[in-house]
């Protein structure tokens, strides 16, 4: 048992534990655990401390990257990778481009694949530093490599728009289909994805693509009614942490997306699950909407 091994003063046991604890938002009983380990030198341990200051409230955002800072450090990649969020961001830490780039790219040569597609990120959109597809590209093909689909996806725009590379529709097509299978949902055709990204684009908002995931198959809703749509869809979608790179839910704002809504069942679910994982406001927009039946 971990609580075994812990009380024995096994602090690589108080860290799993007090991973185990925050996985389960039970603050009061990670923290003491994660602050044993890190006081006893465990750098995984400063780490996951430095995570609970960040996203359990109450937030303390400055210690959280001090413990950052010492554990990557100390070697911890993780760390790295969430320091350099906090940089971007400027959450307990002035913002500092180059410092996010820097500590991106240490984070990527680590074996971080996450690190290595939020630098791909950073190098395509040319918000923190000069555009260079061609660094972008590079990144976008390991993060694919080593099993991140969204770097599939984004290698995949690469390819279907030309940016960085030779334009190679095949290719494009053969990425998309990968990430796809993969539950990106953004890879997926898909008609309100196609028709926000110009919007995005106009309003500086992300497209959150990879925000939900679909966990299993379900059969076609066309031919379903309301209630039936409802029950073809409960626990169809799940909420991917990730993709929130590191923000606290609460302080995220989320607009679901429908190109044409019937009767909202998906807005609903989709909705449902965001709020239950802690998304501090979620909107529906539909940019259409059939016409009800009589």
């Amino acid at each position: 048992m971990l609580q075994q091994r812990c009380d024995a003063n096994d602090l690589a046991a108080c860290t799993s534990l007090s991973a185990v604890y925050a996985s389960r938002h039970d603050r009061s009983r990670a923290l003491p655990l994660a602050n044993k380990a890190c006081d006893g030198g465990v750098l995984e341990g400063c780490y996951n401390l430095g995570l609970l200051y960040m996203t359990e409230p109450p937030a303390d955002d400055a210690k959280a990257v001090a413990l950052f800072q010492r554990a990557c450090e100390g070697g911890v990649p993780q760390a790295c990778h969430d320091l350099g969020i906090s940089y971007e961001k400027g959450r307990g830490v002035a913002a500092d481009p180059a410092r996010t780039v820097a500590l991106f790219q240490r984070a990527c040569t680590a074996g971080m694949i996450i690190s290595c597609y939020d630098l791909g990120s950073v190098y395509s959109e040319g918000k923190l530093v000069a555009r260079d597809e061609a660094k972008a590209l590079g990144l976008f093909q390991q993060a694919c490599t080593g099993g991140h689909l969204e770097g599939c996806y984004n290698l995949g725009v690469d390819y279907s728009m030309g940016d960085g590379v030779e334009r190679d529709p095949v290719r494009a097509v053969e990425l998309f289909d990968r990430a796809c299978r993969g539950l990106v949902m953004a890879a997926c055709y898909n008609q309100a994805v196609e028709l926000l990204r110009p919007l995005s684009r106009s309003l500086k908002i992300p497209l959150a693509g990879s925000l939900l995931q679909r966990t299993r198959a379900t059969p076609a809703q066309a031919n379903l009614d309301a209630s039936a749509r409802r029950r073809n869809l409960r626990g169809a979608f799940e909420f991917h942490v990730p993709a929130l790179r590191g923000v606290a839910p609460a302080a995220v704002h989320v607009a679901l997306v429908d190109d044409v809504m019937t009767t909202g069942a998906t807005l609903r679910e989709c909705a449902r699950v965001l709020r239950r994982a802690g998304i501090g406001r979620v909107d529906a927009w539909a940019l259409a909407r059939a016409p009800r039946q009589r």
